[in-house]
């Protein structure tokens, strides 16, 4: 990696009800995905990629 992205984008416009519907699949994603314990969040993002992390929380 050259060097590290700040943040992307994943939703916008979203009520408190699905954006917490969001975080719950993200947290399943983590624990899915994350095998290494204390692995960041970012880490296993960057390793699968964003738009396939998009894809795997909104389904799109």
């Amino acid at each position: 990696m050259t060097g590290y992205l700040l943040a992307q984008e994943l939703v916008r416009d979203v009520s408190t009800e699905e954006a917490l519907a969001i975080v719950d699949k993200v947290i399943k994603f983590y624990k899915d995905k994350g095998e290494k314990k204390h692995r960041r969040l970012g880490a296993l993002i960057d390793e699968t990629g964003f738009e396939e992390f998009k894809k795997a929380i909104l389904g799109d």
